[in-house]
Parts: C-alpha cells; structure tokens; sequence
C-alpha cells in the first residue's frame, strides 16, 4: 500500500474513531523508569497509555540523553528484529506527520529514529552534511537538525489534547489508536529534565 493510501485510510479510519469518543476518557498516564536493558543507563520519564489500552507510548529521558528517548509499545508484533515500521500521527485537527521506529530487540516495540532524511526537508529544511570534514565525525549541525526533530514530536503530543495514531508494521498493515494526551505536557514538564527550556 503506498504512503498516499496509507495516510487516507488512515484518515477515515481516524475520524471515524474521533467521532464516536465526544467524551474522551481521563488521560491515561503513568511514570515510565528503570534501568535500560540495552544500555545500562537509569531513566525516567511519562508513557501515555492508549485509550483501548493496547499501546503504550513512553518518552525518556536519561543522563547522557539531549533530547528524550521516544519508544512505542504494542501487544502485536510490528517489524522483524532491525526493521523499521512507519508512525503516523494528527494531534487534535492539526496535520497529519509520520516517522520512523525502529524495531531493537522486541517485535512488539519500537524507538523513534530519523531514517531518510529528505521527509524531513520541508518541515525542518534540508538535512547539514552528515560528517563534519574538519573532525571526521557527525557533525554539531547534522545533530542539532536531528534533536530539533526529537523536540517538535515531543512537543506536539505535549501540547495537544487528543491524538489519533496509526502504526503500519512491516507487512504494511495498520494498527490504530487513540491517546488521550490531557495532562500530558503539565507531567512531562514535571518529570523530564532532557526537555527544551
């Protein structure tokens, strides 16, 4: 199915889901902490439970971390191992965006990550070279663009009230959800020392 389907099934789907939920339920929240099983690092953070409870959404932040750690969990599986599956997203009636998750080392759960760089290009503007020519190394531009990424999607589910999500895995089928996103942003700001000032 291609990105343009994807996104008007996705759409209708979406609506009709909205459209039916004039009361939405209290936002689903909870504290997301412990030690990261694959790094070793202590974090803490907020995690949005979905409204059918079937999804979880967790955003982290740990010592080391500019900018928070963005993972999506499921009760399905969503890629083979090192595969990406694709994230859709509208918080209330703005827009509709979508990124990448990576799958780690568990089909049922995902980390943001910016995989092309050119879907990027007219939100965020085109991409800094990649590797700083005088260092040899990624350059302070190239993860200034990335973080900036990281920050917008973390601040849009901040400050919006509702939002309709669709997960396509690797066999491009979808999966639909909504979160109840109030109170979110007051908790985040709370909790997440790895936010933008």
């Amino acid at each position: 199915m291609s990105t343009a389907n994807i996104r008007r099934v996705f759409l209708g789907l979406a609506a009709a889901v909205f459209l039916q939920a004039p009361g939405l339920a209290q936002a689903k929240l909870f504290l997301s902490q412990g030690t990261d099983p694959r790094t070793k690092k202590e974090y803490s953070g907020v995690a949005i439970l979905s409204e059918d409870k079937r999804a979880q959404l967790h955003f982290q932040c740990n010592p080391t971390n500019s900018v928070p750690r963005i993972i999506f969990n499921n009760l399905e599986p969503l890629a083979e191992l090192s595969l990406p599956f694709k994230f859709f997203y509208q918080i209330d009636d703005n827009d509709v965006y979508w990124h990448y998750f990576l799958v780690e080392n568990d089909p049922k759960r995902g980390t943001f990550y910016v995989r092309h760089t050119e879907i990027y290009n007219e939100r965020f503007g085109v991409a800094p070279e990649f590797i700083d020519q005088q260092t040899g190394l990624v350059s302070l531009a190239f993860r200034g663009w990335v973080d900036a990424i990281h920050h917008s999607l973390v601040e849009e589910f901040m400050e919006g009230s509702f939002a309709k999500v669709q997960v396509v895995d690797d066999k491009d089928q979808p999966h639909d959800f909504t979160f109840d996103l109030k109170g979110f942003g007051k908790l985040a700001k709370e909790r997440m020392d790895c936010l933008e000032p």
